[in-house]
């Protein structure tokens, strides 16, 4: 049980670490598409499509610690989701 001690707390460190990273990460990309509703005139249409591809590839949630690296095929859908709209 010394080990298990330790090792719970390490646990939820780290937990409460990615907890508090999580709203960056929301934040940055929330960000990101502001920029682009302003520098594109996005409608709120498109605004909403684009946050779904960028939540949809980036994640929202605990599921953000644990994505491993995208494939060469994902990368490659997510950007031309995106490149199509911002390119109209």
């Amino acid at each position: 049980m010394v080990i298990g001690t330790p090792m719970s707390v390490l646990l939820a460190i780290m937990l409460l670490k990615g907890y508090g990273s999580l709203g960056n990460h929301r934040e940055h990309i929330e960000k990101r598409i502001e920029k682009w509703r302003i520098e594109y005139h996005l409608s709120d249409d498109e605004v909403r499509f684009l946050r779904d591809v960028e939540f949809e590839f980036h994640g929202d949630g605990f599921a953000v610690l644990f994505r491993g690296k995208p494939s060469d095929e994902e990368l490659e859908r997510h950007k031309a989701a995106v490149d199509a709209l911002l390119k109209e």
